[in-house]
């Protein structure tokens, strides 16, 4: 009977903490909308600024690629700083959500 007892006190510790998880991702989610991700190719002769949730916020190309004989590299470097800039803000996400839970024990999710 004891036993059920502290199971239901340890449900209600968890629903707690699940409620501040909630609180604490939506509070990453939003500030990830101000937080600014630069992925580039071509050393930099390319770049895209995207922000935290994954929107381009700017497209940098060096003059000297605007040139339509170097069209078939321009495109390659829009793909590779595109995908740079991608994989840099997902990464950012996941950083910032594991710092928001990172302190709560959650039998089953952080233990």
């Amino acid at each position: 009977m004891f036993g059920r007892l502290a199971d239901l006190a340890n449900l209600g510790n968890i629903l707690k903490q699940m409620g501040e998880v909630k609180a604490r991702m939506e509070a990453v989610r939003e500030s990830l909308g101000a937080v600014r991700v630069r992925g580039e190719a071509g050393a930099g002769l390319v770049y895209v600024e995207m922000t935290g949730k994954l929107e381009v916020v700017g497209v940098h190309i060096e003059p000297e690629l605007l040139n339509i004989e170097h069209k078939e590299t321009l495109q390659t470097l829009l793909s590779a700083a595109f995908n740079d800039a991608l994989s840099r803000a997902q990464d950012l996400a996941k950083e910032k959500m594991a710092e928001a839970v990172g302190d709560l024990k959650i039998p089953g999710i952080t233990e």
